[in-house]
C-alpha cells in the first residue's frame, strides 16, 4: 500500500549530488553537507531515482521504503526525505563520515560504525575499497573478522594494539599486514618518550620485534619492517620530531606504492584472461588483503573492467572462510559475476570444463618460484595441472623473498585448533579431537603457469633478479 503524501513529508531532508551515466551505482561520500553518489542511469525520473533511493538507504542503513525523492527529480541535484530519521540523526551520521578520526576518538582501539561501505580515501579516485589508512593521528583498519555481517572501522594509537590486530586477523593478507606493520612502527615513534636518538631507536626496535612476531609466513611483514628500520637508522643526527615525521611518511609511501603495484599487476594479469573467462580463486586476495585494489582479485577486477569475465568461482576457503566472507563480499560490492562454492567442488568444476584459469595470491615466494599461500592452494594447483587449467599467482614483488632458495624453507604458521572444530560459533567436532591446522601450504614452482607482479609476468624457470 502506498504511503500517504502527508506521511512521506515527515522525516529528515537531505541533499544529494548525482553523477549520472557512471560505470556502476555507488556512494562517493559526504562533502559540504551533500551526499554524493554515482548512478548508471541518466539524471531523469525513473531509473536514476530508483538507484538514488537504493544508495541513500544503503548509506544511512535504512529500508528503501523510507526514502523518497521529493525534489530535483529530473536533475543532478536532488532532495530526499527519509522517514523515521530526524535532521539531527542525519547530521550525526554525516559528521562521522566527514570526520572519521573524531568519530573514533574514544578509547584504544575504538569502534567506528559507519553508514557507507569501507571508507574511500581522498587519494582513491576510483572508489575501490581500502582496508588500511591513516586519519587524525591514528591507524584505521576495517575489522575483517566481522564481514560480511558488519562493516566496522577500528582506530589504533599504539603499536601493541596494531600487533594484536594483525595476530587476531582484524587485518590480514600479506600486503595489508606489511602496510599495517609499517604504520605500527610510526605509532611506536609517536608513543616514545625518548629524549635521545639511541633511546628512540631502542623503542623502535622493541616495536619492530613485537610486530615481527605476529605472523611468521607473510614476508611483506618483514620487508616493511626492515624498510622502516632503515629509515630510522638513516636518521641519526636528525631532530627526533623529524625522525617521527619521516617514519610516518615512509609508512604512507609503502601504502601508496602497494596500491600502485596492485594496479600495475592487475593490468599485466588481465592480458592473460581470455574472453568470457570462468576464473577460480581461493581465499581473499582482493582489496581487503592489500592497501587497495587487490592482487588475484585485482587481476579479476581489471579483466572485469575490460568485459572479459563471465564468472568467478569463489572457494569458501575453510576454516576461516575468507572466500565466502570476504571475496564474495567484494565481488558483490563491485558487481563482479560470481558463484560461491565449497572447497571440495573445485575438482568437479574442472572435470566438467567449467574453469578456464585459476588465479590466487601469495604470502611468500621463494627465488625458485615455490609459493606459500592459503591452505588449499597446492591442491588447486595439482588439480589444475591434471585438468590442463592454467594456474597463476598474483603478488607484488615485495612478496618474493630473496633469502629463500626454495619453498622448503618457508615457515608455515599453525593456527588455533578451534578454527577447525567449529564453523562460526557452531562447534562441529569434539573439543578433545586433535587438530592439525596449518594456515598455508607451498605450491611447487613446477605447477605454476606464471607469476604476475607489477614488474611483469614471470614464467618458469623463474628468475626474479
Amino acid at each position: 500500500m502506498r504511503t500517504p503524501a502527508s506521511r512521506r513529508a515527515e522525516g529528515a531532508l537531505l541533499r544529494l549530488r548525482v553523477q549520472p551515466r557512471a560505470s556502476r551505482d555507488e556512494i562517493l561520500g559526504w562533502q559540504d553537507g551533500v551526499l554524493r553518489v554515482r548512478v548508471t542511469a541518466p539524471p531523469v525520473e525513473g531509473a536514476a531515482n530508483a538507484a538514488v533511493v537504493a544508495l541513500v538507504a544503503r548509506a544511512l542503513r535504512v529500508a528503501p521504503a523510507t526514502v523518497h525523492v521529493v525534489g530535483g527529480k529530473s536533475s543532478r541535484d536532488k532532495r530526499v526525505r527519509v522517514a523515521g530519521l530526524t535532521d539531527a540523526d542525519v547530521r550525526t551520521r554525516r559528521r562521522r563520515e566527514e570526520q572519521p578520526g573524531q568519530a573514533c576518538a574514544r578509547g584504544r582501539p575504538d569502534r567506528c560504525r559507519r553508514a557507507n561501505p569501507p571508507r574511500v580515501k581522498p587519494d582513491n579516485s576510483d572508489n575501490f575499497l581500502s582496508p588500511v589508512w591513516w586519519a587524525d593521528d591514528r591507524l584505521m583498519l576495517v575489522d575483517q573478522r566481522l564481514l560480511p555481517a558488519e562493516e566496522l572501522d577500528r582506530a589504533y594509537g599504539r603499536w601493541e594494539d596494531v600487533a594484536d590486530a594483525i595476530r587476531t586477523l582484524v587485518v590480514r593478507g600479506a600486503p595489508a599486514i606489511g602496510v599495517a606493520a609499517a604504520f605500527g612502527v610510526a605509532l611506536a615513534a609517536r608513543q616514545s618518550r625518548a629524549t635521545t636518538f639511541d633511546a628512540l631507536l631502542g623503542d623502535l626496535e622493541a616495536a619492530i620485534k613485537g610486530l615481527a612476531a605476529t605472523r611468521p609466513t607473510a614476508v611483506n611483514l618483514f620487508w616493511a619492517l626492515e624498510r622502516m628500520r632503515r629509515v630510522a637508522l638513516a636518521s641519526v643526527g636528525v631532530p627526533l620530531d623529524r625522525v617521527t615525521a619521516r617514519l610516518l611518511t615512509e609508512a604512507q609511501a609503502i601504502r601508496d606504492e602497494d596500491i600502485a603495484a596492485n594496479r600495475a599487476l592487475g593490468t599485466h594479469g588481465a592480458a592473460l584472461v581470455p574472453a568470457n573467462a570462468r576464473i577460480l580463486t581461493h581465499c581473499n586476495a582482493g582489496a581487503l588483503a592489500t592497501a587497495g585494489f587487490g592482487t588475484a582479485l585485482g587481476v579479476i577486477r581489471a579483466a572485469h573492467a575490460q568485459g572479459r569475465v563471465d564468472r568467478v568461482w569463489v572457494d569458501e576457503t575453510r576454516p576461516v572462510m575468507q572466500g565466502s566472507r570476504l571475496t564474495a563480499w567484494e565481488c558483490a560490492r563491485e558487481g563482479i559475476p560470481h558463484t560461491l562454492i565449497a572447497d571440495v567442488v573445485a575438482a568437479s568444476l574442472m572435470a566438467r570444463g567449467q574453469v578456464d584459469l585459476i588465479v590466487t595470491g601469495a604470502d611468500r615466494i621463494a627465488t625458485n618460484g615455490d609459493t606459500a599461500n592459503k591452505i588449499g592452494t597446492y591442491a588447486l594447483a595439482v588439480l589444475g595441472r591434471h585438468h590442463r587449467v592454467p594456474f597463476y599467482v598474483a603478488a607484488p614483488f615485495s612478496t618474493i623473498d630473496p633469502a629463500l632458495a626454495s619453498g622448503e624453507h618457508i615457515p608455515i604458521e599453525e593456527r588455533d585448533p578451534a578454527e577447525v572444530r567449529r564453523v562460526g560459533a557452531q562447534q562441529t567436532a569434539p573439543a578433545t579431537s586433535p587438530v592439525f591446522n596449518p594456515a598455508f601450504d607451498v605450491t611447487p614452482a613446477a605447477l605454476i603457469t606464471a607469476i604476475i607482479t607489477e614488474r611483469g609476468v614471470f614464467r618458469p624457470p623463474y628468475d626474479f633478479a
